[in-house]
């Protein structure tokens, strides 16, 4: 092979759509042997010096080359021969200091060949080059790894995945699930998704569970060289146990991963459309949209100019994202026999009770083998749930119950922790369990259900829970989201919110159920549950005054004021105010709601 500190240039279209299509098959390959070997392949197609291009040259850009000559060495370290890695990515991070996965790779390398002060110096230089020339502080994983190296400890990242080895960039956003373990079959359908051409979007619909964000996925994986400018998944929620993904909601999330400062982000749904548009204008970017309601949920959330690509996935038994204009359209039907027995082996009776729903062979396939089927196949997932729900140990599915709980079924350790109320190390653990049992899916921190299985752990929870511990869990994570800062933006239902205030009654902690019920009609407010929350507040406002508690009334009041002023109360809402000023004086809201009035 080439040295890797050598960078090639190709001589025409032709020789980049070799190289693309030869990288499409490395990163298809899932033994690291046979992935090494073909990224030998990949990275000889080049053909010059290290220096001479910059930019685009031969329809190939330094980035995608980069991708895979960091693919090239990561597959080696995985491979068990760190040492050789060492002295080509020496080169390649002189070359390119700003890049921080060559970095962590260098370090990588150095820590497992057994050269621990090493790989502390190159972590040393390299942040010394990130901060004075380019004023970067190292991220995150490169910071984990400094401290595993100084502790001794065993290497926290992750084997780089085969599918995806072109690096996140801050100017590049990359926020995007890791592609599915397992996939079979579905060759004709990652066909039919290449044909999309910038401007164009595709709609894959089917069935719960019949895997099609796993395609959406992996497709993108296959195809993130096409996107030099970026790739974004984002969950709308359209068919999740809580409430979907407003439009605001999801302008505000699409613009932060474009490196929006989250106070710069626009407060208006025009204006956050505008700026959003604007942003990815000549942008030639991936967009996935899982879990889409309907045509109205995904229009506004288009890229602007007609370079990027977006994937919509749904499932549409209204027929509504059919009335996206010009979408090209994938109707995703179950897997064959044949597909599912290679994800299940000659498991015959499985295979026949888990219909060629992916979801299920994967729940399925994660059990013992020898185990009974999980009945026939009228609910082929429901059945593979119960199947595999019943060989947990109690411990995780206890765990599995409480996360039930999970604003938009997306946990951290944190998160779990405190809804089980276990240490967060088990914790941890219990959620290994579950990922390995095909129940949760990891995605970077975070741990997400599929709203399936969401919907069957909160059948679990109401069966098997008592009310009281339900409501405590709840209530807990609602004061960790009312007392924790920078949080992020990641919301939780009003059954969180109504829980806290039951648990705070059932304590006998009146001052407290005054101030939770401040927050719950808050939130009854932002959700147009305008009756509800007028109860609340006038439950809330009784218990602030028997306190004498000023500062909760005048919070109170300013809420009710803003919904009389939504409901055009306009005198209703001036007497309110007027009572907030003289509960509280210096709340800033009071004056721009008297401001609106024309007071």
């Amino acid at each position: 092979m080439h040295s890797s500190c050598s960078l090639y240039t190709m001589d025409s279209s032709v020789d980049a759509e070799r190289f693309r299509a030869a990288l499409a098959v490395a990163t298809s390959l899932t033994d690291p042997e046979e992935r090494a070997a073909q990224l030998d392949r990949v990275l000889a197609l080049w053909r010059g010096r290290a220096g001479v291009v910059d930019g685009v040259t031969g329809g190939v850009d330094v980035v995608e080359w980069l991708g895979a000559a960091e693919a090239r060495w990561s597959t080696e370290i995985d491979c068990g021969r760190p040492g050789n890695a060492i002295r080509p990515l020496t080169a390649l991070v002189a070359e390119h200091p700003h890049r921080e996965d060559l970095l962590t790779l260098l370090i990588r390398a150095l820590y497992r060949a057994g050269r621990p002060g090493d790989a502390l110096e190159a972590f040393r230089q390299g942040r010394a080059r990130l901060v004075g020339e380019f004023g970067l502080e190292p991220g995150r994983d490169l910071h984990r790894l400094q401290e595993a190296v100084l502790r001794g400890d065993p290497d926290p990242l992750p084997a780089a995945s085969p599918a995806d080895p072109v690096p996140a960039d801050p100017a590049r956003p990359a926020r995007f699930p890791a592609p599915p373990r397992s996939f079979v079959g579905r060759e004709w359908a990652l066909a039919e998704l290449d044909t999309l051409r910038g401007g164009t979007i595709g709609v894959i619909n089917g069935p719960a569970g019949v895997g099609k964000t796993a395609l959406a996925v992996r497709w993108a994986a296959h195809a993130r060289h096409r996107f030099p400018d970026g790739r974004l998944f984002l969950d709308l929620r359209g068919d999740s146990p809580g409430t979907p993904l407003t439009v605001p909601e999801a302008l505000s999330r699409l613009l932060r991963d474009l490196g929006t400062p989250p106070g710069r982000v626009p407060a208006g749904t025009d204006e956050a459309v505008a700026a959003y548009r604007a942003r990815t204008a000549g942008c030639r970017m991936l967009l996935v949209l899982d879990n889409a309601a309907d045509a109205a949920q995904v229009r506004p959330l288009l890229p602007g100019g007609p370079r990027s690509v977006v994937v919509v996935t749904g499932r549409d038994r209204s027929g509504g994202l059919a009335a996206i204009e010009g979408a090209h359209r994938i109707a995703l039907p179950p897997l064959t026999r044949a597909e599912a027995g290679q994800l299940l082996g000659h498991r015959d009776t499985l295979i026949g009770a888990c219909g060629g729903m992916p979801l299920a062979l994967h729940i399925a396939a994660a059990a013992p083998p020898g185990h009974p089927a999980p009945g026939d196949a009228r609910d082929p997932v429901a059945h593979a749930f119960r199947f595999t729900y019943d060989r947990l140990d109690p411990t995780a599915a206890a765990t599995l119950r409480m996360l039930a709980l999970a604003p938009d079924g997306v946990v951290t350790p944190a998160v779990a922790a405190i809804l089980t109320g276990r240490p967060e190390p088990d914790t941890i653990a219990c959620l290994g369990v579950l990922t390995d049992a095909h129940l949760l899916e990891r995605h970077g921190d975070e741990w997400r259900m599929h709203d399936l299985v969401a919907g069957y752990a909160r059948e679990r929870l109401v069966d098997e829970v008592p009310e009281p511990e339900r409501t405590e869990a709840a209530a807990r994570l609602l004061d960790w989201h009312l007392t924790t800062p920078d949080i992020g933006d990641r919301r939780i239902g009003l059954d969180i919110y109504r829980a806290g205030p039951v648990a705070a009654q059932r304590r006998g902690e009146t001052r407290r159920l005054g101030l939770l019920l401040n927050e719950l009609a808050v939130a009854l407010i932002a959700a147009d549950e305008r009756t509800e929350a007028r109860q609340h507040l006038n439950r809330a406002l009784a218990l602030h005054r028997r306190h004498g508690d000023l500062t909760a009334e005048g919070s109170a009041l300013v809420a009710l004021g803003r919904l009389q002023v939504a409901a055009g109360e306009h005198a209703e809402a001036m007497a309110t105010l007027e009572a907030a000023l003289a509960a509280a004086p210096d709340r800033a809201e009071t004056a721009h709601l008297r401001r609106l009035l024309g007071a």
